[in-house]
């Protein structure tokens, strides 16, 4: 065992100086080579002979550029991290020292770094591995050669670069000499330099052929002679000027050419300072701007016919210095913003802008002011007038010379804000007709005037799957379904052709393969030269198509149904038109069915009948409202007209359209004629009943009629008495004459009431007051009551509406109701007899009279039976009052109840319908009056 340990120890230490071996040969190979791929053989060399995970060289470079960063990855590594990961986790830890740890694809893994140089001038060697042994000693010495070996190569490579570089700068040093010397000399300019004194040192030969001067006659101060006389004075100032300042200027002066004519010149002066900032040589141009100053005195003559013709046109017009300085506004620009010429010259002009508009409206001058675009912008501009902002279209162009520079700019200002809102609204209004268009449950297109498509909405382009882009002349007969390719494309081409709308109903496949039935209806719009523009939807009607499927089969099926149940039935189209009859409503007619169906149904009723039964019909066919009416039809059996029941009601799709009307005929002859005779016999019951009810009254109409008897006696007496005296009182006589005809009117009117409420007729129908018809009830039956030891209330609402009905029978109601509270009230001792008579109007419009007594009630559970025919509570009763009552008031379209009070008794109520039934009922404007006694005054 030891002896293999000595034998791998001894393997292991042979490798490793076999590795140093390669590592110290390293210098020799890379001698002149560069950096980088000494680094990429170095980090070859080492991965290879050291088991690591990934080695790093980050190495440094000797100018400026980025420094140079190299990776090596495992297997393993490259499946936990990229080599820039690597690099990035790697960061906090490149410092050379002792060995550091560093978590990876939860592993950690041991990082050591070698520096590149004493002090790691080069960069740095990092290596890891998840070895727990890394690095062992070896590893540490060979990594530590390594390092040494690549800082000789780097270090030899970065001499040998730094050697090039001098080399090739003293080369291009050279170059630039003889070029700047080439460049001075053939420049379109007077070039020239001066020591710190200002004396001239140099002088380009451009500059010495202009003048007619050599060298030696212009250095020092020999260039003033060529300076005009005029121009030397304040040209020598402004150089001594540039001196003490020790900064850049320029000024102008002209100079004498050699034929002896001058020129103005532009003089600029630059000074070139050493490394302690002072003022090493003066460096100057002198550029020929004799055609500039000519233009500039062209110019200012210009500019005034200009100023005069600017504040004449109709315009807001403005002009600028080359450096953006507003110089000029004319007097239709002042009034629009009401500012003066000093507060918008320079750069007040910002002050006119709306605040939201200042800041883009000033980069947008500023770029164009630097690279001379023309200058265009919308912005809000004060309106003087008013007090707003106004929407104004600024634009402005440059005016260049001969060389290009800007001399001036010149601007307009335009107000677009009636132009702005109508666009904006133009814009909202195309907004919200493309929202329309896309969000309305129908397809829409368009196409040109030779069918090809131009336009399809969102919905249609998602039902087809395809984008906008695919919608150009978009091959629509594609996705028609074959069955109906060839009739819709037919339709489509006749359209073209004559330029009609038109419609087309077709199945269309849509994304997912599935075909749906679509209607497809499309309309020209010509413009003012007749050319032709389509628009057309497409609606599904898949489920329309369905229904219509579903329908025809559903009818097939009903119309065998129909032929077989015993009814009379019927069936028409959505217009009324009748279009089915079956056999049984035919057998009963005796009339074929082509004499029938359309109107010809009207044929069947008769002729008193036929005005309602087709007004009912016409406004069921109008309003989607069922149809009811009762008409005579012929009856081929006996050639007679029976009456019959006609009723339909329409059939209607989900959307609510109704698709047909279905009805039948009920022969009610019979049942019509039992209704007379059932009629009749209710009358007579209820005459019947009132007869009975007459015994019960004898006290009342004895008293009724006692009062005016006795004032006629009484009266009659009197007046003899008068005419007997002497002299006769005739005066007298006459005024009891009177009085004696009134209780004359009076009894006969208690008769004719009595006639009226006792006497058989028949029923009829009239406007009623039922406080009226009440108070005449309550009068007829005050001595019954007061028989009976019964005090009786009423209580009449004001201003209530009439009732249509027959007075005498809802006159018997009160009265029944009236003696049946009485009764209830005769075992009563511990308390009034109170009997309460009341009159008001329901929301409904219904006015409801009610009697209230004080009796001892009756059970709830019986309250339904009450009013039962010959159910009663009394011992010696026969049932009929009561029921009597319900049918009369039933026939009036009206309900009777009966209530136990809150207190003690009970309460009996019809309700009839009144004139304003139906409408919104204000209650109070009928409200009962405080409570009256029976003759009306108040308790």
């Amino acid at each position: 065992m030891h002896t293999d340990v000595l034998l791998a120890e001894n393997k292991r230490l042979q490798r490793c100086l076999s590795d140093l071996g390669s590592v110290m040969a390293l210098p020799s190979k890379w001698v002149g080579r560069e950096p980088s791929l000494i680094a990429g053989q170095l980090l070859d060399l080492v991965f290879g002979m050291l088991d690591l995970d990934f080695a790093h060289l980050h190495l440094k470079d000797a100018s400026d550029d980025p420094p140079l960063k190299i990776t090596r990855l495992s297997q393993w590594a490259r499946s936990v991290a990229t080599a820039e990961d690597f690099g990035a986790m790697l960061a906090p830890l490149m410092t050379a020292g002792a060995p550091q740890r560093l978590t990876a694809g939860g592993s950690v893994l041991t990082i050591l770094p070698m520096r590149l140089g004493v002090l790691g001038e080069f960069g740095l060697l990092v290596t890891g591995s998840r070895r727990e042994d890394f690095p062992r000693e070896t590893e540490t010495v060979l990594l530590s050669v390594a390092a040494a070996q690549a800082t000789i190569g780097l270090q030899a490579a970065s001499q040998l670069s730094e050697q090039k570089r001098f080399a090739h700068a003293e080369q291009a040093l050279a170059a630039n000499e003889r070029n700047l010397a080439q460049f001075v000399n053939t420049i379109p300019a007077l070039a020239w330099s001066a020591r710190i004194d200002g004396s001239a040192d140099f002088f380009n030969q451009h500059y010495l052929d202009y003048v007619g001067l050599t060298l030696d006659e212009a250095l020092g101060a020999g260039w003033v002679k060529a300076v005009h006389p005029e121009d030397l004075e304040g040209l020598i100032a402004s150089w001594h000027a540039m001196l003490a300042s020790r900064q850049a200027g320029e000024a102008e002066a002209r100079l004498k050419r050699f034929d002896g004519e001058y020129r103005w010149f532009l003089f600029r002066t630059n000074p070139l300072h050493d490394e302690a900032g002072g003022v090493a040589k003066w460096f100057g141009v002198n550029i020929d701007i004799e055609d500039r100053k000519k233009v500039e005195e062209a110019l200012r003559a210009g500019e005034w016919n200009l100023r005069q013709l600017t504040e004449t046109i109709p315009q807001m017009l403005w002009s600028a210095t080359p450096d953006g300085s507003i110089d000029y506004c004319n007097a239709r620009l002042l009034d629009y913003t009401g500012f003066s010429v000093d507060e918008i010259i320079g750069g007040g002009w910002i002050k006119m802008l709306h605040a939201d508009d200042v800041e883009r409206a000033r980069k947008v001058w500023l770029a164009c002011i630097e690279n001379g675009a023309p200058y265009q912008v919308e912005v809000r501009t004060f309106h003087a007038a008013d007090g707003s902002y106004r929407w104004v279209l600024t634009n402005a162009l440059p005016l260049h010379d001969d060389f290009g520079q800007i001399l001036r700019w010149y601007g307009s200002c335009i107000d677009i804000h009636d132009r702005k809102a109508a666009e904006s609204a133009i814009a909202a209004s195309e907004r919200t007709l493309a929202q329309i268009i896309d969000t309305i449950p129908v397809y829409v297109w368009s196409a040109g005037a030779d069918g090809s498509t131009d336009f399809l909405n969102s919905g249609y382009l998602e039902y087809l799957g395809i984008g906008r882009d695919q919608m150009q002349d978009w091959p629509w007969s594609a996705v028609v379904h074959q069955d109906d390719r060839e009739a819709s494309a037919g339709v489509w081409k006749d359209l073209l052709v004559s330029g009609r709308a038109g419609e087309v109903q077709a199945r269309f496949r849509r994304f997912d393969g599935e075909y749906r039935w679509f209607l497809f209806r499309a309309n020209p719009l010509r413009d003012e030269a007749g050319a032709v523009k389509w628009f057309g939807v497409t609606i599904d009607i898949e489920e329309l198509k369905r229904a219509e499927q579903k329908l025809r089969a559903s009818e097939w099926n009903l119309r065998h149904l129909t032929e077989t149940i015993p009814q009379m039935l019927w069936s028409a189209k959505p217009d009324g038109a009748i279009d089915y009859c079956n056999t049984r409503l035919l057998d009963y007619t005796g009339v074929a069915a082509g004499k029938i169906t359309g109107d010809g149904w009207r044929s069947l009723v008769h002729p008193d009948d036929l005005a309602q039964a087709t007004r009912a019909w016409s406004t069921s066919v109008a309003t989607g409202t069922p149809y009811q009416v009762e008409a005579r039809l012929v009856h081929a059996a006996d050639r007679s007209f029976r009456w019959c029941l006609t009723t339909g009601l329409p059939l209607r799709d989900e959307e609510g359209r109704i698709l047909k009307w279905h009805g039948v005929c009920v022969d009610m002859h019979d049942w019509k004629e039992a209704q007379d005779e059932l009629r009749e016999t209710q009358a007579a019951l209820a005459h019947m009943t009132r007869v009975m009810t007459m015994s019960q009254l004898t006290a009342s109409i004895a008293h009724e009629l006692n009062q005016p008897l006795a004032g006629i006696m009484t009266n009659a007496g009197t007046a003899l008495r008068m005419l007997t005296a002497e002299p006769p009182n005739v005066d007298g006589a006459r005024e009891t004459a009177t009085r004696t005809i009134r209780d004359a009117q009076r009894a006969s009117e208690v008769i004719s009431r009595l006639r009226a409420l006792f006497t058989k007729r028949t029923t009829i129908s009239e406007v009623v007051d039922l406080n009226t018809a009440a108070q005449e009830v309550v009068a007829l039956s005050s001595n019954e009551l007061h028989k009976r030891n019964v005090s009786l209330r009423v209580n009449f609402a004001q201003n209530l509406p009439h009732v249509i009905g027959d007075r005498v029978q809802l006159q018997q109601v009160v009265l029944n109701f009236i003696l049946n509270g009485a009764e209830a009230m005769d075992e009563v001792m511990d308390r009034p007899r109170e009997l309460l008579v009341s009159t008001e109007l329901e929301r409904t419009g219904h006015v409801r009279v009610s009697v209230k007594d004080a009796g001892s009630g009756f059970d709830p559970a019986v309250a339904e039976k009450l009013f039962g025919s010959f159910y009663t509570t009394k011992t010696n009763g026969m049932g009929i009052g009561l029921s009597v009552s319900k049918t009369i008031i039933e026939n009036h379209q009206g309900r009777v109840w009966a209530e136990r009070n809150d207190g003690l008794g009970s309460a009996f109520y019809f309700s009839v319908p009144s004139l304003i039934a139906g409408t919104s009922v204000d209650n109070s404007k009928h409200v009962p009056p405080n409570s009256a006694d029976s003759t009306g005054n108040p308790q």
